[in-house]
């Protein structure tokens, strides 16, 4: 392992300007948390001595998915983390995923578990949010990183789409205090096979936190 850092590229943008529900549809749904999907659940510092709490809800009305909570630096925490149940996705032939949310401001790890590496390897990258608006997210499998605990680990494997078996949300990064992101969706989506060429991304407007080497 390195002690040193990498910064991950968060990427924010807009797909395709399209009527709702057609948004939903781009690529491979995943989650559009109507009830028959894998559930979720959380995981939080609590699990090494903190103090930090969470919840996840999905709404059956509106469908969507809300990850809410309070951080907390006591007790040598500051995570709270949800993630969906094992399921095979085989998502070959995809080259990342797409996603709608409204944050708070707050910058979020997304995570990705795999077959091949198991669930303690998170394949993770940031994405910033913007308070109290709806925006879309892309994160492409080539720029997630694998973690270990939060550290990165760099003798590990790269993601492999085929093997992808669990998505994953986690804010951290010493953000303590309430936090809140909503989800409408969450889609596997092929851009270069594709060519969703009027999608922007762009990167986002203030420098993501960074992800750091864990020290020998």
């Amino acid at each position: 392992m390195k002690d040193n850092a990498l910064t991950v590229t968060s990427k924010i943008g807009s797909a395709p300007d399209l009527p709702e529900p057609d948004r939903r549809v781009l690529g491979r749904s995943l989650f559009t948390f109507s009830g028959s999907e894998p559930a979720w659940y959380t995981v939080n510092d609590t699990v090494m001595g903190g103090i930090s709490r969470s919840s996840v809800h999905i709404d059956p009305d509106s469908q969507k998915m809300t990850f809410s909570g309070n951080v907390s630096l006591e007790n040598n925490g500051g995570f709270a983390s949800t993630r969906s149940d094992w399921v095979d996705y085989d998502l070959r032939g995809y080259d990342g995923i797409l996603m709608r949310v409204l944050g708070d401001g707050n910058t979020y790890r997304f995570r990705i578990r795999t077959a091949r590496t198991g669930p303690e390897i998170a394949f993770t990258a940031l994405f910033d949010t913007k308070a109290g608006t709806w925006h879309d997210v892309y994160i492409p499998f080539a720029d997630v990183v694998p973690t270990y605990r939060g550290f990165v680990v760099d003798a590990a494997e790269e993601i492999d789409p085929s093997a992808i078996r669990s998505f994953g949300l986690m804010v951290a990064d010493k953000q303590q205090g309430e936090f809140s992101l909503a989800v409408d969706w969450i889609n596997a989506v092929a851009v270069k096979r594709n060519d969703y060429s009027n999608i922007n991304f762009g990167a986002a407007s203030e420098p993501a936190p960074s992800l750091v080497y864990a020290s020998n």
